[in-house]
């Protein structure tokens, strides 16, 4: 049996002893997994396309940086538990303990720019794949502000 077979038949049994909720997050997490992979694909096909005047060197391009979402939004779910953090064109999905992480640090901030180092800090941390899908360069990003700003709004303390 080759590896990935038994990867896939190990992760099958472990799935049969989870709950219904753990479930709907692990499916949640390979659909993001899937579109991201898909993403990463057709960005590599578009860049390896060719004609027959393309010349034999290329010159080296400087990887086009993707401009920061303009509105972040943070929506529920259908179950309440999950959230994705909606910025421009990603969605990522976190759950409610690193939603009420990230509220925590909101709310103790006094600004936008006292939360922005500190929220960085935190996803850089423990979940850095969200800086690359939410376009933050680093500790100042006005995504960060967008960030603070939608958990102000959208959360309570309790």
């Amino acid at each position: 049996m080759d590896e990935r077979k038994a990867v896939v038949k190990e992760i099958i049994s472990l799935l049969e002893t989870l709950p219904s909720e753990d479930l709907s997050f692990l499916k949640n997490q390979a659909e993001v997994l899937l579109h991201n992979r898909n993403v990463i694909e057709s960005s590599k096909a578009e860049e390896s396309g060719s004609d027959d005047k393309t010349p034999a060197v290329r010159k080296r391009k400087s990887p086009k940086k993707a401009p920061a979402p303009k509105t972040l939004r943070i929506e529920q779910s259908d179950n309440p538990r999950y959230f994705n953090i909606c910025a421009g064109d990603s969605r990522i999905f976190m759950d409610r303990h690193e939603i009420k992480a990230l509220f925590k640090i909101a709310e103790a901030a006094a600004d936008a720019a006292e939360a922005g180092p500190r929220l960085y800090r935190w996803l850089k941390r423990e979940r850095s794949d969200v800086l690359g899908d939410a376009h933050v360069s680093g500790s100042g990003s006005p995504v960060l502000g967008e960030l603070y700003k939608a958990l102000l709004d959208n959360f309570t303390a309790g």
